[in-house]
């Protein structure tokens, strides 16, 4: 529940990633799951209005908007972006939705950094960086890299840069269209191909997706490795 979460929350703003048992902040924050974690606090204020719920999705996008390193892309998660946009469009705090398109900028630019030795450069270049960033050569396939770019379809969707939105959708289906079952992370890959897909309105690639990670699902979670977490992930 919300108030659950309010009671986890780590001082800093963050969360921890394991909370199973826990009654109260663990002291250990994970960044890369902040945002999607708060983004309940944020639903749970809009249904009860209740500010303690606004207060704790602030001190989480505060976190978020601060311990980012601009000068380090790899840890510019594309679901803290949209976090902070959607946290800017309730609160009515524009400062971070500004910090969110500053973050994609640099991730996006010419600018040497951790994803781009030689900086990305346009969509193909942000492909080939997370490719690289995650252990593979930019010519295997990797569903770990599809997961990666569709949280930023749907922040560049959200923020109305359709164009972007869709070279993102592009590349993720067009390297998943090589891809085969022995791919790393395979159906962690087709499901965010589907997401990607979906928010562009994709029907056709959408649905041919679908089709094919239905054939993926094994009765106790994903036939990639049968993990829990994979299968939470892709569902």
């Amino acid at each position: 529940t919300a108030d659950r979460l309010v009671a986890l929350q780590n001082t800093d703003g963050g969360f921890d990633w394991i909370v199973t048992g826990a009654n109260g902040p663990t002291g250990t924050t994970y960044l890369n799951v902040t945002g999607v974690t708060a983004q309940n606090l944020l639903s749970a204020y809009q249904v009860t209005g209740n500010a303690t719920y606004l207060a704790a999705a602030i001190k989480a996008g505060d976190f978020i908007a601060t311990t980012t390193d601009a000068s380090s892309p790899a840890k510019i998660n594309g679901y803290n972006l949209i976090y902070l946009k959607n946290l800017s469009t309730i609160s009515g705090v524009t400062s971070y939705a500004d910090k969110a398109a500053s973050y994609f900028s640099i991730i996006y630019s010419a600018t040497p950094n951790t994803i781009c030795a030689a900086g990305c450069n346009d969509t193909n270049g942000l492909y080939a960086g997370y490719q690289a960033y995650r252990g593979w050569s930019t010519s295997t396939p990797n569903g770990v890299v599809a997961w990666d770019l569709a949280s930023f379809v749907e922040y560049a969707q959200l923020t109305g840069d359709s164009t972007h939105a869709q070279e993102l959708e592009n590349v993720i289906v067009s390297n998943l269209s090589v891809a085969t079952s022995t791919m790393d992370s395979y159906d962690l890959g087709i499901a965010s191909g589907i997401k990607a897909a979906s928010i562009i309105g994709d029907s056709t690639n959408a649905s041919a997706l679908k089709t094919l990670l239905s054939t993926t699902v094994a009765p106790y979670g994903t036939s990639a490795d049968g993990q829990i977490q994979t299968t939470a992930y892709v569902l």
